[in-house]
């Protein structure tokens, strides 16, 4: 199900600030738009608004809430809503989508979670489908679209931003999830 967001702020730089951090940190909504005022968003039936100063986090996980009430937590293509998910699997997809950019590995989330790494590998699979190498990397990926798209850093840059430490790497991983190169998707975005 497709799901738009209309960000509406007077301030440029707030506005596109929070569009750029929403794009990095979230894959629920398939555009973000813009606007300069609330105005607009009234009229096209605004859910809810915050009041300034408010946290980039906590607007993401309100965002979250509303998409989940949106399109049903419980649909199937989500990780978010994860009731009937194991805990376990649920506090490992948590800690790589936030440290996905680092070097990370089963081992270390395993030790993190007080469990051994082949069981949580069992549950990976189990809960997500893939195994955590797989879903490391579509996550890497899923952050780099977002930076492809922006198109203000050069392949390398975005490869060593996302977590990949060789571009070339990066690009055979990038054509494998997405079935074209990076260069080719920055073009096609353009």
């Amino acid at each position: 199900m497709s799901i738009k967001l209309l960000i509406a702020d007077d301030e440029d730089m707030i506005r596109t600030g929070l569009a750029k951090y929403l794009k990095l940190h979230t894959d629920r909504f398939d555009r973000i738009y813009e606007a300069e005022n609330g105005q607009e968003a009234l009229k096209f039936g605004a859910k809810d608004y915050f009041l300034k100063p408010m946290r980039a986090a906590d607007i993401l996980e309100c965002l979250n809430r509303l998409a989940d009430e949106y399109i049903g937590a419980d649909k199937a293509g989500s990780d978010r809503g994860r009731e009937n998910v194991n805990p376990f699997v649920k506090e490992a997809v948590d800690y790589i989508r936030e440290y996905y950019m680092q070097e990370i590995s089963l081992s270390e989330i395993a030790q993190k979670l007080g469990i051994s790494a082949s069981y949580l590998s069992t549950l990976l699979n189990q809960g997500l489908g893939c195994g955590f190498t797989d879903y490391l990397n579509q996550v890497r990926i899923e952050r780099a679209c977002c930076y492809l798209e922006q198109n203000y850093l050069k392949n390398y840059e975005i490869a060593y931003k996302v977590g990949f430490r060789d571009e070339k790497y990066f690009s055979k991983v990038f054509k494998k999830i997405k079935g074209i190169s990076p260069r080719d998707y920055r073009k096609k975005g353009m």
